[in-house]
């Protein structure tokens, strides 16, 4: 299967939709983009825009989401802002925190980011939220 996201003409991504490999290869059996992209315009509009993405994440970026942008000059997609205040990497698509996060112990403390003061906030987990599991393998007797 083959993925496949609409665009506005603010590359903002409006819906993704997948279609049938069949669908975006020739006569030889080689994908392209192209064929998709003419697939969803006979069957949706000629006036949508389209860009192949990558459910695996294997080209362009990442796998878009409603409301993430397509970056024509670095050919990714990026994730949806998570706050607005973090500042956006064009040559991945990833956002990141305008401080980087605090060293902390993740074993028995969390890090959060607080938009509105624009810090981290290094929490120590809960004694109750603290599960160890620990499990035997069972072993076969001859």
């Amino acid at each position: 299967m083959a993925h496949f996201a609409q665009i506005d003409e603010n590359n903002i991504v409006l819906q993704v939709l997948v279609v049938n490999n069949d669908c975006i290869c020739d006569e030889d059996g080689h994908e392209h983009e192209e064929l998709g992209c003419e697939f969803f315009c006979n069957l949706l509009g000629q006036d949508t825009r389209w860009k192949q993405c990558s459910y695996n994440n294997n080209f362009r970026g990442r796998y878009p989401g409603i409301g993430s942008e397509y970056l024509p000059d670095t050919d990714v997609f990026t994730e949806i802002q998570p706050f607005p205040s973090w500042i956006l990497n064009r040559e991945d698509g990833t956002w990141g925190p305008p401080t980087p996060c605090p060293e902390h112990d993740p074993e028995t403390q969390y890090a959060a980011w607080d938009e509105e003061n624009l810090q981290w906030v290094v929490s120590e987990i809960p004694e109750e939220n603290l599960q160890w599991v620990v499990s035997e393998i069972p072993t076969e007797e001859a």
